[in-house]
């Protein structure tokens, strides 16, 4: 899934709920950031809805900093990240319900941004089959139209706020909207 959001409250607010939701379900949540305070405020949004606290003691989510995930010797590693997702599916397949994962991905600059949605689609078609939700947050401000196309081919879903409700369409149907 793909979320556009106009500013970082936006970006809060739709983690907060698609994280509650995750642990209410059971799911393993996988969070992955590039500034702490961040987490300091999702955390505090989703205390309205969980005890996160106590699912962050239990390993239920886990709050990564992007560097820990998505680099390996200062270089983007996609297969780092798809190694780390299939380990994390395989052991959370013996406990229960699938992984719920997202990250806001605001720290994205222009010289990753390819090789970036080159493995956005790889998760797609990787992990299509398996019980594994990804919700990547991209701030609608540093989106060019031609990355707009871009990732939303990546992503079988964009998720974006229309005054006070959140809507969901299919990424195709936005595309022919916008063509």
């Amino acid at each position: 899934m793909l979320l556009l959001y106009k500013d970082r409250e936006e970006m809060i607010e739709a983690f907060a709920s698609y994280f509650s939701q995750g642990l209410k379900d059971q799911e393993m949540c996988m969070f992955s950031y590039d500034d702490e305070e961040i987490i300091k405020r999702l955390k505090s949004a989703m205390a309205k809805y969980v005890d996160v606290e106590s699912f962050e003691s239990e390993g239920q989510i886990v709050f990564m900093e992007k560097d820990s995930i998505y680099f390996e010797n200062n270089e983007f590693d996609q297969e780092k990240v798809y190694e780390t997702l299939k380990e994390r599916l395989s052991r959370r397949q013996i406990l229960g319900p699938g992984i719920r994962s997202g990250g806001d991905i605001s720290w994205l600059g222009d010289d990753l941004f390819s090789q970036f949605a080159e493995y956005e689609q790889g998760l797609t078609e990787r992990f299509s089959n398996d019980n594994l939700i990804i919700m990547c947050a991209y701030p609608l401000s540093q989106l060019s139209p031609e990355k707009m196309v871009f990732i939303m081919q990546a992503h079988p879903f964009v998720i974006e706020k229309n005054g006070e409700l959140w809507v969901v369409k299919e990424s195709e149907q936005e595309l022919a909207d916008l063509g």
